[in-house]
């Protein structure tokens, strides 16, 4: 690719297309054309004009109606609202009437039972409490009296109070009954003032539908309709004008379009260059970057070596140390991959047997054994063990612990219990 030449081309290219785009421009608004549209122009402004003349004619007058009946419709808002609020006051008053009135008819009840209530004068003690004696008449009459005093003393407090709370319970429900009617007359101008609000607003919009009704439309008026025709007019000398010109245009439009086709091809040629120049780049900084990756990746190879021979040798050491305390079971703590690699694991195996695989049942039961001894040991305490299929054992290793053991005979249907006693401890040499 001759990057120089396609740079050439580009820049002769953009000046042909720029003088092409610039004739076609000339033949779409030059001459007749331009004044045409003009033309059309003008009257589109002169139609928009007398729509807006049309719609402004006795708007004056129709607007101040139009603020009338929004302040209208405020006020009746207004009333509405203070309609409202005057029929809920006036319920509040009639419940503290209510009330009051109750209170009223109750303390009266009360005062007529307080007052009604007579003395016990014969209930009056007789006999002396020390002595059980019958006291002198004089005595009897004097303690009579007093009682007699005192009951009256105490009806009178007790009326006393009564009657005021009777009377401030009639002056709360004589408040209330005031309240109620001064209330009742303000609902009243208000909602008489709410109709006549109501009323003139009826006839605010009663006018300004007759206005709406007697306003021109821009169809039914005369100058807008000549306008209409003008422009109509217009259009149809400025589309005949147009086909005329419409041929020189497609000439035009088709060399520009090959003039472009020929751009996007030295375009396409440069930026394949481009791609070609950032693509060499690229591979250098990868190239590079392989480089230092590789060192990287050796360096990590070595340390995941280290690692590796690090755990098995500590794995072997821990391994080692573990069976060391076993007689029979045996503890792989790590597995080797064919690769080299190796994978941390806890298999328990007797004489290379995996426990969980191939291992028969006496073998497994000694070497659970074995565990429980050993841990049994580690911890100082011994717990009796449970032996199931014993019948499948030839011979247990020795425990200290008690063993229970469980055996299956053919033809034995009941449990039998046989107790062993363990055998004499041999001597040490």
């Amino acid at each position: 690719i001759d990057k120089m030449a396609h740079e050439n081309n580009l820049r002769v290219l953009d000046e042909l297309i720029a003088s092409k785009e610039q004739r076609r421009t000339s033949l779409l608004g030059g001459g007749g054309v331009a004044e045409l549209r003009k033309q059309i122009a003008e009257i589109d402004a002169a139609i928009a004009e007398r729509k807006n003349e049309l719609r402004e004619a006795g708007a004056g007058d129709r607007h101040q109606i139009q603020n009338q009946k929004y302040t209208l419709q405020s006020e009746i808002l207004r009333l509405q609202a203070e309609e409202r609020d005057t029929a809920a006051a006036i319920a509040t008053a009639k419940n503290e009437r209510d009330q009051a009135s109750e209170e009223v008819e109750r303390e009266r009840a009360n005062w007529h039972t307080v007052n009604d209530t007579e003395p016990a004068i014969d209930d009056t003690n007789t006999t002396c409490p020390t002595c059980g004696q019958e006291l002198p008449a004089d005595q009897i009459a004097a303690a009579r009296e007093t009682a007699l005093a005192n009951f009256n003393q105490d009806k009178a407090q007790k009326l006393g109070a009564i009657t005021e709370r009777g009377k401030a319970a009639k002056r709360r429900a004589d408040l209330a009954i005031e309240k109620i009617a001064k209330l009742d007359q303000a609902l009243a101008g208000i909602i008489a003032e709410k109709a006549l609000r109501d009323a003139e607003l009826q006839e605010i919009e009663a006018t300004i539908a007759a206005q709406i009704a007697t306003t021109t439309a821009p169809a039914d008026d005369l100058q807008h309709k000549v306008l209409t025709a003008q422009k109509a007019q217009t259009e149809i000398e400025l589309a005949e004008l147009t086909r005329s010109s419409s041929t020189a245009i497609a000439a035009v439009d088709e060399e520009i379009a090959a003039k472009k086709a020929a751009r996007a091809q030295s375009t396409e040629a440069l930026q394949k260059l481009e791609r070609y120049a950032q693509g060499g780049i690229r591979i250098s900084q990868l190239k590079s970057q392989e480089t230092k990756l590789a060192t990287e990746y050796e360096k990590l190879e070595q340390e995941l070596y280290l690692t590796e021979e690090f755990i098995k040798t500590k794995v072997e050491l821990l391994e080692e140390k573990i069976n060391g305390h076993f007689e029979h079971a045996r503890f792989r703590m790590y597995n080797t991959f064919i690769a080299g690699g190796i994978e941390p694991t806890c298999e328990t195996l007797f004489k290379g047997v995996p426990y969980g695989t191939n291992l028969n049942n006496g073998a497994r039961i000694n070497v659970g054994l074995d565990i429980i001894r050993t841990l049994s040991r580690h911890y100082s305490f011994e717990a009796p063990i449970f032996i199931d299929n014993a019948e499948a054992i030839t011979q247990l290793i020795e425990t200290p612990a008690q063993m229970i053991k469980l055996y299956h005979i053919p033809g034995i249907k009941e449990l039998e219990v046989v107790v062993e006693q363990p055998a004499a401890p041999q001597e040490k040499k």
